[in-house]
């Protein structure tokens, strides 16, 4: 089994580079990226295999996966490209998701460049790394490819994702996501959709379910499902008693607890605005007002700019 999935903000060894410092609204995309591989290919600091390099919630699922299942892992890394498991990285510091790191803050004229960023960052050849997803051949006949990625790395890879979907997929290539989808019509059959409603099952935090209900599926079929099958358990839960798409009861947190979800959860699913925010955050069953919760989110969205909270 292959698993596709996404690096972290949380490492073990402090960042040694931080893409803000390589951001300069007057220098191009190809140019920052040039600063910024050489950086990483000159650098000195100590190096981790990748898998052990990430850690965090998302990646303590990850790793749970990996303990009990014959599976490899390949990540896509915002700062280096497309990783092995074992290629030896320094710790860095840039994300497609949020954070003063986020390749989004390159921009201009309000254009978002992470599509470019990864186009062009998997063409450093300095950086040791696979190349682009749709050029991935070490591919055993038959074995499912899993692509567990928040909607902020879909989006940033959606090129290098289609084409890898137009030529070189089969139909062991699996694609979880939940709401909206990103991919273009065509390639949608390539998903298993989940409803929010999974978050009550699981009882999992809005910004890990994609990674929990993986880890339920392959705790629950082993490395080799079959998709007919995955379909027909997802829809038996999603009908069952136990599934719902109510509201529970929420409970009052202090703002050390809100603070804390909205770092985590714009670690994951990006600057998605205070009122998206408040809304996931009231899904998962926690009390506040939207006053306070303004006020808060605020308050970070001005500390991350002076800060690295978030890389």
């Amino acid at each position: 089994m292959l698993v596709i999935t996404q690096c972290s903000s949380n490492k073990v060894l402090p960042p040694s580079l931080e893409l803000h410092k390589f951001i300069n609204k007057s220098r191009s995309v190809e140019s920052t990226i040039e600063l910024w591989a050489d950086a990483l290919y000159n650098s000195n600091s100590e190096k981790l295999k990748a898998i052990e390099m990430y850690r965090g919630a998302w990646w303590n699922r990850i790793r749970s996966v990996i303990n009990n299942s014959e599976c490899r892992v390949n990540i896509v890394s915002a700062g280096y490209g497309f990783l092995n498991e074992s290629t030896n990285i320094c710790s860095y510091s840039a994300s497609f998701s949020g954070g003063r790191d986020c390749i989004r803050n390159i921009q201009a004229s309000g254009k978002n460049f992470s599509r470019e960023w990864w186009d062009l960052l998997t063409t450093k050849k300095q950086l040791n790394t696979q190349g682009k997803i749709s050029e991935l051949s070490q591919v055993k006949r038959g074995e499912p490819i899993w692509i567990v990625l928040s909607k902020p790395y879909v989006y940033s890879v959606m090129n290098d994702l289609v084409r890898f979907l137009k030529y070189r997929q089969t139909k062991n290539t699996y694609i979880l996501s939940f709401g909206k989808s990103v991919l273009p019509f065509e390639y949608q059959d390539f998903e298993i959709q989940f409803k929010m409603g999974w978050r009550f099952v699981l009882n999992s935090p809005l910004h890990i379910l994609l990674v929990d209900i993986f880890k339920l599926i392959i705790d629950t079929f082993g490395d080799y499902p079959r998709k007919d099958i995955v379909f027909e358990w997802i829809s038996d839960i999603e009908q069952s008693s136990k599934f719902s798409s109510e509201i529970p009861v929420r409970d009052k947190r202090s703002d050390d607890f809100i603070s804390s979800w909205i770092k985590d959860t714009l670690n994951t699913q990006g600057k998605i605005g205070i009122s998206n925010a408040l809304r996931m955050y009231r899904l998962e069953g926690n009390a506040s007002s939207v006053e306070r919760f303004s006020r808060l989110y605020k308050l970070l969205d001005v500390e991350k700019t002076n800060n690295s909270l978030f890389g």
